[in-house]
């Protein structure tokens, strides 16, 4: 009798019972629980890669600033060199010019005094593109030195924080 109750009930179909529905219903919230760790982990390690990735790229942009700083630096050097140079032998062709009696001194260096006169002026004139060659690199590299010291990563990946943010918060819900 009891195996004939058993077959009546398979064959009507099963009664649904609040213990069957509540076993449903714990199986269905522990694969939603399964599936927001396994999401909230790949979130954790997509993160991390982001964070791992920034960090490379702030570490790669110091170490550029860093090696331009240093050439221009040797460049500076190089630019105040050339200059201190330039105005010495200007100098020294002053002197050789003002300290000649117009007859020995001048001929031993020179043809003219023409020439010395025009040799002095492009000899100043170079000086004095070198000395804005300089201003324009000190004035380009403050610019520079500038933009990489105001580097932010919250201004690069700012609305990916957002939006990664906004979507934990509606998977928590």
């Amino acid at each position: 009798e009891g195996q004939l109750r058993l077959l009546a009930e398979a064959a009507q179909g099963p009664v649904a019972s609040a213990s069957t529905f509540d076993i449903y219903q714990a199986y269905v919230d522990s694969k939603f629980e399964d599936l927001r760790q396994e999401m909230l982990e790949g979130m954790e390690t997509k993160m991390a890669d982001l964070k791992s990735s920034c960090d490379y790229k702030i570490l790669s942009v110091q170490q550029q600033c860093e090696e331009h700083e240093t050439s221009y630096l040797s460049l500076a050097e190089l630019l105040d060199s050339k200059e201190a140079d330039l105005r010495k032998e200007i100098g020294d062709l002053k002197v050789q010019l003002e300290g000649s009696d117009g007859l020995g001194k001048v001929n031993n260096c020179c043809e003219s005094g023409s020439q010395v006169n025009a040799e002095t002026r492009d000899l100043e004139k170079e000086v004095e593109r070198i000395a804005e060659a300089s201003r324009a690199l000190n004035a380009r590299f403050d610019n520079e030195l500038e933009h990489f010291t105001t580097f932010q990563l919250e201004g690069v990946y700012g609305e990916r924080f957002e939006e990664l943010e906004s979507r934990i918060n509606i998977t928590e819900k």
